[in-house]
């Protein structure tokens, strides 16, 4: 569940295009203001990997290739539940590393930054794709045995980008236009 300061036609065309750009495929606006989407394919839940070259070469998983769907819809108690379902390999759920998770709630906490007219968070993207990449690089250098763990200090970050709205009243200034 995440704070909003509204949730109408308006605010989630502002998530359906956010969600657009970050990957997802028929985004549609259901009846209520309720949101589907799809991202990702079955191939790419098998062969999320991809090599990347900086210097020298590493592998990457691309969290965006792994299959998803997404459902937000007005909650029960106000706010907007969010509702992203991973399949990863073909149908087996399972957590390869703990960026994973960590990427999709970035995304979750970036759209609502968005809704309540804060912005993007580019500069926290920038800094965990870094992060993310040494992580993965050396969980697939050490064959699983390192890396895989999220850093306190992007553990603590996480919870307050999530935590930042969470007590924000409905009279919250929006940037977004109708």
């Amino acid at each position: 569940m995440i704070s909003v300061p509204y949730w109408n036609e308006v605010a989630a065309e502002v998530a359906a295009d956010y969600w657009r750009s970050r990957g997802f495929t028929s985004v549609r606006l259901e009846s209520g203001s309720k949101l589907r989407g799809r991202r990702g394919s079955d191939l790419g839940s098998f062969f999320p990997y991809f090599f990347w070259r900086s210097g020298a070469g590493f592998w990457d998983i691309d969290w965006k290739r792994v299959w998803a769907s997404l459902t937000m819809a007005p909650g029960e108690f106000g706010g907007v539940q969010v509702d992203l379902e991973v399949t990863f390999a073909g149908g087996l759920t399972r957590r390869v590393t703990e960026w994973g998770p960590a990427f999709y709630r970035l995304e979750i906490a970036e759209l609502q930054h968005i809704l309540f007219g804060a912005g993007d968070l580019m500069e926290v993207w920038a800094r965990f794709t870094k992060a993310e990449r040494k992580g993965t690089a050396l969980w697939l250098w050490t064959k699983t045995l390192a890396g895989r763990r999220l850093s306190e200090d992007w553990e603590a970050e996480l919870f307050e980008l999530e935590a930042a709205f969470l007590l924000a009243g409905e009279d919250t200034p929006v940037t977004v236009e109708e």
